[in-house]
């Protein structure tokens, strides 16, 4: 699905959820007793686990199943979710909601036929009105916890399209849930005595579930928009200030993604001060940058590993499709955030690393590591900020090298990526030229994103059989 559509918003949607089975399936994994293995070294390029690459091919068929559904499997669908016979969500059938949401809802025609024609969707989404007292009011056990996803799933799913998205803006859900927030804004008036988030609700029921909703619009353009109109930010930022309401200001760190909001001076210095910035940026050093290569490869493979594309220019593929954003590109934007990287010195570790271990070919650890650090190495140096770090440690030759020689396709790949990277600017343009690399532009002269090799013949020979593993 994350390659069939043209709307990029549906691709970001469709691959928001296959990164999202991809982490389920490796926190099971960590859950499961590993077996050590002693037959000697497994091919380099066999870094994801031959199970999970099945689960994940096979997850990948359902959802596209899911979208080729016919008026009556569609219809039928709804029906036997049981959304139009009850309010009962005990008598729903979750199952078929989630494969509804994830797959033909996505689709904008369906979309008009269950939320527009029929009482599906309203019905669905008004389960989750605070003030209806059904979602909100479920209590916070384990069992319950589903219906928190569903709810995230359908947000993301409402965001991918424009109907869904103004649909999202006129209902309830959102309208409502700012009123709960302005319950507790000392600024707003006399704050509320007896407000809906309550200390006890928000441990004991599943309204806690509404920041993950929130944390949701976070991650979309669309939805963050939202959180602006909505004025969900003036909110937080006044509720950061209760001592009394930790609980709060700990769900609005831990659900947000403050990416929107990190590139900007004025953004930098509220989460620095939140105590969001430090946090994060530990967490980013330590496992999300592991997390990422995993979310970029899929990007990557939507955009290049399905015949979709095959009409489809260089040009008008970069002018529409936005890879997923990293922590360390958006940190470099300001010149806090170079501050506090350099103080880090998070950059110092990730060159060591890429010098050290540039020529690896064989270790799944050590290359997995270095494709992170490259992918976090290629987004610093997208500012002109974070490229003086890559200029200092004298990194770009290291990465060249790596896209030019490596032995292992897919890292080579990626240097090839990151490269493209650092190209995005002017100095890093003529940086990269120093280097036999040239930017590839638009036919108004932008850069696409991507650059060449002067040497394309000794740039594609491979010398070894090693190709990119399935993703």
């Amino acid at each position: 699905m994350a390659a069939a559509y043209d709307d990029p918003t549906e691709r970001t949607a469709a691959l928001t959820a296959l990164a999202s089975i991809n982490s389920f399936h490796r926190a099971r994994r960590k859950l499961e007793p590993q077996v050590k293995v002693t037959q000697g070294r497994k091919r380099a390029d066999s870094v994801i686990d031959p199970l999970e690459r099945g689960q994940r091919q096979v997850e990948k068929e359902k959802i596209r199943v899911s979208m080729q559904m016919d008026d009556r499997q569609f219809q039928g669908a709804l029906v036997d979710s049981q959304v139009m016979y009850t309010k009962d969500p005990t008598k729903w059938n979750y199952d078929i909601l989630i494969d509804v949401i994830e797959g033909p809802l996505l689709n904008p025609k369906r979309f008009e036929e269950a939320f527009m024609v029929s009482k599906f969707g309203r019905r669905l989404l008004s389960f989750f009105h605070p003030l209806s007292r059904q979602f909100s009011d479920m209590k916070a056990t384990e069992t319950n916890t589903k219906w928190i996803r569903l709810g995230t799933v359908l947000v993301a799913t409402l965001l991918a399209t424009e109907s869904g998205y103004r649909y999202l803006r006129e209902d309830r859900l959102f309208k409502q849930l700012i009123d709960c927030f302005t319950e507790l804004d000392q600024y707003a008036g006399q704050p509320s005595a007896q407000p809906f988030l309550t200390r006890s609700r928000m441990e004991n029921t599943l309204s806690v579930g509404y920041f993950d909703m929130l944390g949701v619009l976070s991650k979309h353009d669309a939805g963050t928009k939202l959180l602006l109109d909505f004025r969900f930010f003036t909110r937080f930022y006044h509720i950061s200030e209760l001592n009394s309401r930790d609980d709060l200001i700990r769900a609005m760190i831990a659900h947000f993604d403050y990416s929107s909001f990190l590139s900007t001076s004025i953004g930098f210095s509220y989460l620095l001060e939140a105590d969001y910035i430090d946090r994060e940026m530990d967490e980013w050093f330590y496992e999300r940058n592991l997390q990422y290569v995993v979310q970029i490869e899929l990007y990557l493979d939507s955009i290049f590993g399905q015949s979709s594309q095959e009409n489809r220019s260089l040009d008008q593929v970069f002018r529409t499709q936005h890879s997923p954003p990293h922590f360390y590109g958006e940190i470099t934007k300001t010149e806090g955030g170079c501050s506090l990287l350099r103080e880090k010195g998070h950059f110092h570790e990730f060159a060591r690393f890429i010098e050290e271990h540039a020529e690896e070919s064989f270790d799944q650890e050590i290359l997995l590591k270095l494709k992170s650090v490259l992918w976090a190495v290629g987004n610093i140096g997208v500012t002109e900020g974070g490229l003086a770090f890559l200029e200092e440690a004298g990194i770009v030759e290291d990465i060249v090298d790596i896209a030019e020689k490596s032995e292992i396709l897919s890292l080579r790949g990626t240097g090839f990526f990151v490269l493209g990277l650092i190209s995005t600017t002017v100095s890093g343009s003529d940086l990269l030229e120093d280097f036999g690399w040239v930017p590839t532009t638009t036919i108004l002269g932008l850069t696409t994103g991507l650059c060449i090799p002067d040497k394309m013949d000794a740039f594609a020979k491979v010398r070894n059989q090693v190709v990119f593993p399935e993703l």
